[in-house]
């Protein structure tokens, strides 16, 4: 046998037992591992804003990764379809993040369109999120559109991350969004638009757990040091060792002072979601995490009544089986639980007399 062919054979080999030994890990890999959650296009759109920079764009349907998301005139997510005639007694707003909107589930799946079913669509959920929105931008919203609808009650979805980049746009951040309407950070770009390696490298972190574990690590080494990228992360390791000082939160304190004062001038209560932190809840005493403490101690301090999501995945050991695959954001279930607990603690308190008429069997 020629040295060429004992090379060919050789090489041939090596490539088979490779790949033999590449599927074999992805295999073993998807056992333990879900692969992340597809993107459809296309993903939701957005548009620029005078004041805070994006605001959802009015009258589109899209998705959210792989779920269909509709979003009417006023630039509001809908519930999805309603069989029912039934009137509402009561209007809430319902004001936050993603979380709010519903990244990842569908039009029915989030927890205003699950609210309005677990009271027998006896109340009307305006459902206001916005991904990415700090309070900055949520109280913003609530000026701007929330209070021509006149709500009874504002429930504001607190996520851990609402304290950062709570001011305007300035004219030397770089640009928010894509010609698209897409998030420059997000990447929701279509790629069939893009080049051709950019739609070989999300196929592959699609279709692949070992791909995607090694992608999103090398992302961590080649992201600059200033980016928002990276600050994100920083402050985030410092919120699970609770190194993130008091004052941190003041924005949050003030945030929630002056929404108070808005509803007793404009005629409307509010209440609090702390919604979950999947790192947080697998901690053994994730109640008592020093975020979740310090944001009861600001809702006791304002007089606001609240839902602590911490706690309640810490009493139902509810663990880290409700969030997406690769994603902070809670599944159609995790939503279904904040819904049913936000019913059963308004139907158990004097929190708006209209309630006790929703609560009715």
């Amino acid at each position: 046998m020629s040295r060429g062919t004992l090379r060919a054979i050789t090489l041939v080999v090596f490539t088979f037992s490779t790949l033999l030994s590449v599927a074999v890990a992805e295999g073993i890999a998807r056992f333990f591992i879900q692969l992340p959650q597809a993107k459809i296009y296309p993903q939701v759109r957005y548009q620029p804003h005078p004041v805070r920079g994006f605001t959802l764009q009015p009258n589109q349907t899209a998705y959210t990764k792989d779920q269909f998301a509709t979003i009417d005139m006023l630039g509001f997510r809908t519930n999805g379809p309603k069989a029912t005639s039934v009137i509402p007694k009561l209007r809430i707003l319902a004001l936050g993040d993603s979380f709010t909107f519903g990244y990842g589930v569908a039009d029915y799946e989030t927890w205003p369109a699950m609210l309005e079913r677990a009271l027998s669509y006896k109340i009307e959920v305006t459902n206001a999120g916005t991904t990415s929105y700090n309070v900055f931008h949520e109280f913003d919203l609530l000026r701007e559109k929330g209070l021509a609808l006149k709500p009874e009650v504002v429930i504001h979805g607190l996520y851990w991350n609402d304290h950062l980049m709570n001011r305007p746009p300035r004219a030397t951040d770089p640009p928010l969004l894509t010609t698209d309407g897409h998030f420059a950070w997000d990447g929701d770009d279509d790629p069939a638009s893009g080049p051709l390696w950019l739609s070989g490298v999300r196929w592959l972190r699609g279709h692949s757990v070992l791909a995607n574990a090694a992608l999103t690590q090398a992302r961590r080494y080649f992201v600059p040091a200033n980016s928002g990228v990276h600050q994100y992360d920083l402050e985030y390791r410092k919120l699970l060792a609770g190194e993130l000082l008091p004052e941190s939160w003041q924005v949050i304190e003030d945030f929630y002072r002056d929404m108070k004062q808005l509803g007793e001038e404009s005629g409307f209560k509010v209440y609090v979601i702390i919604f979950p932190v999947r790192d947080i809840v697998t901690m053994p005493d994730s109640a008592n995490h020093g975020y979740a403490r310090l944001i009861r101690e600001i809702l006791d301090r304002q007089g606001i009544s609240y839902l602590d999501g911490i706690a309640l995945w810490h009493q139902a050991r509810l663990g880290v089986n409700l969030f997406l695959p690769y994603d902070e954001h809670l599944t159609a279930e995790g939503y279904r639980i904040i819904a049913n607990a936000l019913a059963a603690d308004f139907c158990s308190k004097k929190f708006h007399r209209a309630f006790d008429i929703a609560c009715e069997s």
